[in-house]
């Protein structure tokens, strides 16, 4: 859950900054030259979580990129990769990660803030495939945060 609501506060951070007082207007351009200079900057890329004895996860997210409005001109795509070290019983797996997710920014003019609607896991691979069953387990728990993320989250 942590690792989406970082990339939440990605859009929080990066679209405030792109509207004064006119209409929302940002590139697709402008906003992957900010996830590629500026955005750790602002939000920690990496972090761990887990539960003592049961599992833990230590991740970096990176290659962070977006795609605005290539399938609704509303949505905007999100892509990453996510390099994890997962230890569950004793055992590691070092395991790579790609997103891919969707969601419907919505800014609110009064609290001069971005928040995101409808944030949806729309797929994702890991690597090495061998990884692929045992992360499925995760796969739920990941969705059910993905549908947390509303409007009113900050």
């Amino acid at each position: 859950m942590k690792l989406l609501h970082k990339l939440s506060l990605l859009l929080l951070i990066i679209f405030p900054m792109t509207t004064q007082a006119s209409p929302l207007s940002i590139s697709e351009q402008e906003i992957n030259q900010y996830l590629a200079t500026r955005l750790a900057e602002k939000v920690p890329l990496q972090d761990s979580l887990g539960v003592p004895g049961l599992f833990q996860l230590d991740y970096k997210l990176s290659d962070l990129y977006t795609k605005v409005g290539q399938t609704d001109e509303k949505v905007v795509d999100i892509s990453g990769i996510i390099d994890s070290l997962l230890q569950i019983k004793g055992k590691e797996y070092q395991v790579k990660l790609n997103i891919n997710m969707d969601t419907l920014p919505f800014y609110d003019m009064e609290k001069g803030a971005l928040f995101l609607k409808n944030v949806r896991l729309k797929n994702w691979n890991a690597t090495p495939e061998k990884y692929q069953n045992e992360l499925q387990v995760f796969l739920p728990i990941i969705a059910n945060s993905l549908k947390r993320i509303n409007i009113t989250d900050t």
